[in-house]
């Protein structure tokens, strides 16, 4: 609890310098009542970092979205991918948080690439409104990932397949070590991205168009997983009767982790702590092209 209340301190106390911008988003109100989504960007050496945090507890998910925007920074100061990269202000929270977000991506890669079925939990219809195409019918289908023991991996995905206009889908993935968790998480990162269709264009993009791309950014692989031909190959690997117990290898055995060093005068007293979780090559949890 002090470190908690440390780290909220040196936010407030730093608001200022940091340039803090604080939107609290109301679209979840309508699918987790009682939750907060806050996005956050802050100032740093003359560039903007965004982050994204939601949770019961308003300033809890204040912290969270600073610490992503932070993490940000971290990545690019230590010229890296976000992938596998966490932060906290406790050490050994950081080390987990680093090693569960490295699982979700092997996870990811391995059904992918090996063409392995995820196990499908459940599909629900919804109806959202959406700047471009009026009002949508999507369908939600959420499955269980391949995990390593004590941990629970959820993928979900809203597609468009069937609509009459072109949409394809759009994700949300993570991996903990209680279901309930996993599936909050995951579904909070997917419909935070289909509220969003109500107020901003989704463009679609072929994998064709997506190879061309030198440096595919977070937006292109969300732009490709919006391509309805794409996603709806990516759904019939998703749902092959292979058995999901035929990957049980996702795993990320004596895992290496290292902290990250970051520095800047604005972030002088940030008692956040980054860690990158590497495996025992000293390479990071794979990238897949679909997953901004």
């Amino acid at each position: 609890m002090a470190d908690h209340e440390r780290l909220s301190q040196w936010v407030l106390s730093t608001a200022k310098d940091l340039n803090l911008r604080v939107t609290k988003l109301d679209w979840i109100d309508s699918y987790y009542k009682g939750y907060s989504d806050i996005a956050v960007n802050i100032e740093i050496d003359s560039k903007i970092y965004e982050g994204r945090g939601a949770d019961i507890d308003s300033t809890v998910a204040l912290m969270k979205g600073v610490t992503e925007a932070i993490e940000r920074f971290v990545c690019r100061a230590n010229n890296i991918s976000s992938i596998g990269v966490a932060g906290h202000y406790n050490q050994d929270a950081a080390k987990e948080n680093s090693l569960l977000e490295s699982i979700e991506r092997s996870s990811i890669s391995t059904h992918f690439i090996q063409k392995i079925g995820m196990k499908l939990k459940s599909t629900e219809s919804i109806s959202i409104n959406t700047k471009d195409f009026g009002k949508v019918a999507l369908k939600v289908h959420q499955f269980q990932m391949n995990a390593p023991e004590k941990c629970f991996g959820v993928f979900t995905l809203a597609e468009g397949i069937d609509s009459s206009f072109e949409i394809g889908g759009i994700m949300g993935a993570s991996v903990a070590r209680n279901p309930e968790d996993a599936l909050m998480k995951s579904s909070i990162e997917c419909f935070r991205n289909v509220a969003a269709l109500s107020m901003h264009s989704q463009a679609s993009v072929s994998f064709d168009q997506f190879k061309k791309i030198k440096k595919p950014s977070s937006k292109d692989s969300q732009n490709l997983l919006f391509n309805q031909q794409y996603c709806k190959t990516l759904l019939d690997i998703f749902l092959h009767s292979k058995a999901i117990e035929e990957s049980r290898t996702v795993s990320l055995e004596n895992p290496i982790f290292e902290s990250l060093d970051y520095s800047s005068d604005v972030l002088s007293g940030c008692p956040l702590k980054f860690v990158r979780c590497l495996d025992q090559n000293r390479e990071p949890a794979p990238d897949t092209e679909f997953v901004g």
